[in-house]
């Protein structure tokens, strides 16, 4: 299986290899995943090395990166690192049961916003994020989403560009995308003066941002 991530990742061999035609045609979330570690991992290990020496490495396992961000970036992981923001999540309300919070990342996001936005410079700037779904019988399960930014322009970038993919992927308006500063948060699912009122009040969460 390694060999096929690394090899599907390069180009090498792939023809030849029915998994590595497997992975090529796999949506993008699961290929980007799958190699992730073999071409960007690689490039952080060296950038390390380079850096660091073997000694760099060994601290590394020790002191593993704490976003795909920081391994996108080794720089934010090496030379001032770039902690994400803590996010605790506004609760549903009382009649709602929530699922366990996720975080997305910025290479998971990038995709999502190549898949539905036509590109993924909006997710430059990501800062931290946290998700989950509310659900409740007989109704869709909500996504509850908070996401945490850099600078105020890269959240105005976020906010326009999600809420062009929520359109492109919905193909509907239930869902909202709600911008105070370099907070958005966003709720799919739900009528738009519902999912307007409860995606406010998720800029209500907790957030503990690294001091820089």
């Amino acid at each position: 299986t390694r060999l096929v991530g690394l090899s599907a990742a390069s180009g090498v061999g792939a023809s030849d290899d029915p998994q590595a035609e497997q992975l090529r045609t796999a949506p993008e979330v699961i290929s980007t995943n799958l190699t992730f570690p073999y071409v960007e991992g690689m490039a952080f290990a060296s950038a390390l090395r380079s850096e660091l020496g073997q000694a760099g490495i060994d601290a590394a396992f020790r002191d593993p990166p704490d976003s795909t961000e920081q391994i996108l970036y080794p720089e934010r992981y090496l030379d001032r690192r770039d902690r994400p923001a803590q996010i605790e999540l506004t609760p549903p309300h009382a009649r709602w049961c929530r699922s366990p919070a996720q975080t997305l990342g910025m290479l998971d996001l990038r995709v999502l916003l190549r898949s539905f936005a036509g590109g993924d410079s909006a997710a430059e700037g990501w800062d931290g994020d946290r998700f989950a779904l509310w659900e409740i019988e007989g109704a869709e399960p909500l996504l509850a989403w908070v996401t945490v930014w850099d600078w105020v322009g890269q959240a105005r970038r976020f906010e326009r560009a999600y809420t062009r993919a929520l359109r492109n992927k919905r193909g509907d308006d239930r869902f909202a995308v709600v911008r105070q500063d370099d907070v958005v948060s966003v709720i799919e699912g739900a009528e738009p003066s519902d999912a307007l009122f409860w995606a406010t009040g998720l800029l209500e969460s907790r957030i503990t941002r690294d001091p820089r």
